[in-house]
């Protein structure tokens, strides 16, 4: 593992625009049963921090929102999704969405965002930890990128259970496991099985349409409406912004930080830039509306919100989908001015 003065050294031209970009990077991961993955507890950073459970610290006023306290009481709102709702890309805890939310003093916003989830991920950690919550009056789902980026960045895909990030790592180590263990009645009998050309499919499926991922987000969407039924709070999905899919001008500032990322051997960027182009964004748009208004909840897809506002040339990207402070201010405006 990289040392922070190594990585430091790898990214200074992106640090130098985005120095809070460091502490973002080496906050690394922890494993998290069911989950596979999740931040770091009790990081500590200048930039961002996380309470015991790895959930990012949310602030309303001057009050620490964290380790769920006071809402075994009180009511409270919910801020589902990846990386995007986790925040990334902030100066501060306090310039988060959820945390810009809870300055309209419309309900206490907490910030349940898992850095690198997917969709179901996102609904396993919210049944996780729904318990703390005696009253939940709403929750925003702030997401759908990282669902159609995996299934174009690893080429796979199993509509049932969903495809993650680090998936092909978590298979390879436990394959590896349950051969090692397994009796040498079972070996021989595997290995039979190999040579015969019977073995039992492992992978995680072969893709074969896109219509997969609409498969699964459907099914993750109307279990969300489930719960909001029965517990009676009310559900809004937003399509997470990605700068491709809205009308922007680049500022100066966003074309030397995508240049740099594109550049990148291996990296993700290239595949948003060049997978998730606009014919995609309009057919997953659209898929994602028809979802949602056939479970009866509210969708907003917050790309068109930011392709009509006047937006050229300002600086609300620090990579392709995750946003500034400035971009996070207007994306709380936004969700503001449509009632959430």
């Amino acid at each position: 593992m990289m040392s922070r003065k190594e990585i430091k050294e790898q990214n200074k031209v992106r640090y130098a625009l985005t120095p809070q970009m460091l502490d973002y990077d080496i906050m690394g991961t922890v494993w998290l049963p069911y989950i596979m993955f999740f931040q770091t507890p009790d990081y500590v950073s200048g930039t961002v921090n996380t309470d015991s459970r790895g959930f990012r610290v949310t602030y309303k006023g001057q009050e620490k929102l964290e380790n769920f306290k006071g809402f075994n009481k009180n009511e409270a709102c919910l801020f589902c999704g990846g990386s995007s709702a986790f925040g990334v890309g902030a100066t501060h805890d306090r310039l988060t969405v959820p945390s810009l939310l809870n300055q309209s003093g419309n309900g206490t916003w907490v910030n349940m965002g898992g850095r690198a989830h997917s969709s179901t991920q996102e609904l396993l950690l919210f049944l996780l930890n729904r318990q703390h919550f005696s009253k939940i009056r709403k929750v925003v789902i702030f997401g759908g990128i990282n669902d159609l980026f995996l299934y174009h960045a690893s080429g796979a895909n199993n509509k049932e259970e969903n495809i993650f990030f680090f998936g092909s790592r978590f298979k390879k180590a436990m394959d590896s496991e349950r051969f090692r263990d397994l009796s040498l009645k079972m070996k021989i009998k595997a290995l039979l099985s190999s040579a015969s050309g019977k073995r039992r499919q492992l992978n995680y499926g072969v893709a074969k349409a896109p219509e997969d991922v609409l498969y699964t987000l459907k099914r993750d969407v109307e279990t969300w409406k489930l719960f909001s039924s029965s517990l009676g709070f009310e559900l809004t999905y937003v399509l997470q912004p990605l700068c491709g899919w809205t009308e922007k001008r680049l500022s100066l500032e966003e074309e030397k930080l995508f240049k740099l990322l594109d550049d990148r051997q291996g990296g993700h960027f290239k595949t948003l830039k060049e997978c998730l182009d606009k014919e995609q964004y309009r057919w997953y748009s659209e898929g994602l509306e028809n979802i949602c208004r056939q479970a009866e909840i509210r969708y907003l897809d917050i790309n068109k919100s930011l392709s009509g506002r006047k937006l050229d040339g300002k600086w609300i990207f620090v990579d392709r989908i995750h946003l500034t402070d400035e971009g996070n201010k207007i994306a709380a405006d936004i969700l503001r001015e449509e009632g959430i």
